[in-house]
């Protein structure tokens, strides 16, 4: 029987390997594929925030609807911390006992459920302050 490939069951699929090098192979591996994962989530949450910003009338003719500083910052921060995960988790290494397969991809995950709680906050804000403006609680 052929198994179908999952990009997901890919991306979090345990290392095979121990070690440094294994280890920094693992995480280098999938940054790409996470980062156009949290971009593509960062633009659909982008566009959401946008649209309601407009449609509840709040921003006047000229004014900035987000921080352009930010939006380029926030790759960045992603990127430094995703860094973080492959130190954590070579540091994390003991030589004395065998590494549990699955800190790795949950380590991952945790970052990738994060990033994408963070992405989601100002979309969810302004989609409130929209619901909020219709039943009348707001102006």
């Amino acid at each position: 029987m052929i198994k179908a490939f999952s990009p997901i069951r890919w991306l979090f699929a345990p290392p095979t390997a121990s070690g440094a090098g294994p280890t920094i192979l693992w995480w280098e591996v999938r940054r790409m594929p996470v980062n156009l994962l949290l971009g593509l989530y960062g633009l659909l949450c982008l566009s959401i925030s946008w649209a309601a910003m407009h449609y509840s009338g709040v921003l006047k003719p000229g004014e900035q609807a987000a921080e352009s500083i930010g939006m380029f910052l926030a790759p960045i921060a992603f990127n430094l911390c995703y860094t973080m995960g492959w130190v954590i988790d070579v540091l994390s290494q003991n030589p004395h006992a065998s590494p549990s397969p699955h800190f790795a991809p949950r380590l991952l995950l945790a970052g990738v459920l994060f990033s994408c709680s963070l992405l989601t906050l100002p979309a969810l804000g302004w989609v409130t302050y929209v619901g909020l403006q219709g039943i009348g609680l707001v102006q």
